[in-house]
């Protein structure tokens, strides 16, 4: 019994030893790779920027707590192997990286989550599996393909800024990805069938003269700003939240179907009518641009913002909005504005001075927009918005004069330049551009 006892002491013993050991040579290897002495001479330029980004007390040395603390890398220099950088750092996540005319990056990381990588090509990710990838291409070649590089597997937010001449896009990871984005390409087509799982889809800066969505039905947010869009049919999408499809030619915009959108941005396109059906969540409408005759407000009461400058409306009446705060009306030949009794963030009026009379007041660093009149150049603030009274005005614009008491005499701008004045009463301010 006693030589038994022994040798399992011994056994016990010995195991000891040796896992003390390889604790103490895994300490040995951590404390080596991140206490070491920060020498430019010595370490590639992408390693010295950030131990020296990471270097808190300036002493010239990474401390183990020092590189603890750094989850993310910018690095800035051109290269095609991170591994070097990342084991010295183990808890960063997330990286951006300047690829240049590299195809791969070695990163050897089973850490990182988020990816940011811009380069002249696609950019495989060797030893890496990232949820997010955010990547740009520089070359402007007209085909590009995520679907066979090392690294995009697991993606399930991919957001692509081309840059680029390309017509053709396949993107990774397709029936998987939540989020993606791919913007500023040639596309005059796209492919959505695949994206069973996406929730937010965005294709800026394209082509696109049609986009087929009706079988992507979890998608709550669109995102479709200068294409040449001429129709869009979202009435199959019932949990769209917001639409963004400025800068297209769509002649109309029907939500009716839509019950939970809350944001629509349409300025500048060609729309006479906008359909809904008392679509009572809509809080932010961008209408301007367009060509509607008229707006029926009362099927927006939960309405916040409201532009919509350089139509034909001749009429509005918003006292039933009984929380809007910021408008826009500018360019238009409206002759009837009802206003809510409430304070705004936010008026641009254009030309139509008279309306400034409506407001009842302004919230805390709340600003207006006017535009010049020709050949006038004296302007009184109190008469044209009894709303500022009691405040006192100032400029720093030298193509402005203005009296405490509000009384302006301003040269008229020139194009794509403001006059700004600014109203102050106790902790309240109003800026006001022309």
């Amino acid at each position: 019994m006693k030589s038994m006892f022994q040798k399992a002491v011994t056994v016990l013993t010995a195991f000891s030893m040796v896992a003390g050991m390889t604790a103490i040579a895994g300490k040995s290897i951590d404390s080596h790779a991140a206490e070491v002495t920060i020498d430019q001479a010595t370490m590639e330029p992408n390693l010295y920027q950030l131990m020296q980004e990471a270097d808190s007390d300036h002493n010239g040395v990474l401390s183990d707590a020092e590189a603890a603390r750094k989850t993310d890398a910018y690095l800035t220099k051109e290269t095609a192997d991170i591994s070097n950088v990342l084991k010295y750092f183990p808890n960063i996540t997330s990286v951006t990286i300047n690829a240049g005319p590299n195809k791969t990056v070695t990163m050897n990381s089973s850490k990182i989550t988020t990816v940011s990588v811009y380069g002249q090509n696609p950019v495989a990710l060797k030893g890496a599996s990232p949820k997010v990838i955010y990547a740009s291409v520089l070359n402007k070649q007209k085909s590009i393909d995520y679907t066979k590089l090392e690294g995009y597997s697991k993606v399930t937010k991919f957001y692509l800024d081309c840059c680029s001449n390309a017509t053709k896009v396949k993107v990774p990871n397709a029936s998987k990805l939540t989020d993606l984005k791919v913007s500023n390409a040639k596309l005059a087509s796209f492919d959505t069938s695949k994206l069973k799982s996406v929730k937010e889809l965005t294709l800026d800066g394209n082509n696109l003269k049609s986009l087929n969505i009706k079988k992507n039905k979890k998608l709550t947010s669109l995102a479709c700003y200068n294409n040449k869009l001429t129709s869009l049919n979202i009435s199959s999408n019932k949990d769209l939240k917001d639409i963004g499809v400025g800068g297209n030619k769509l002649k109309k915009v029907d939500i009716s179907k839509n019950k939970k959108m809350q944001k629509v941005a349409a300025f500048n396109n060609k729309i006479k009518t906008f359909q809904s059906k008392k679509n009572k969540k809509i809080v932010d409408l961008n209408l301007s641009n367009n060509k509607l005759t008229s707006f029926d407000n009362a099927k927006y009461p939960n309405l916040k913002t409201l532009m919509i400058d350089n139509n034909k409306v001749k009429k509005l009446t918003l006292a039933k909005n009984k929380k809007l705060t910021s408008l826009s009306l500018g360019k238009t030949p409206l002759k009837t504005l009802t206003l809510p009794s409430r304070k705004f963030d936010y008026v641009n009026f254009g030309e139509h001075y008279n309306f400034l009379k409506k407001v009842k007041g302004f919230t805390n660093n709340a600003y207006i927009f006017l535009q010049a009149k020709k050949k006038t150049t004296t302007y009184d603030f109190a008469k044209l918005a009894p709303a500022l009274k009691g405040y006192t005005f100032a400029t720093y614009d030298t193509t402005a004069k203005v009296t405490a008491k509000g009384k302006a005499t301003l040269a008229a701008p020139k194009k794509y330049s403001f006059i700004t004045i600014m109203a102050q009463k106790g902790s309240s301010n109003v800026t006001i551009y022309f």
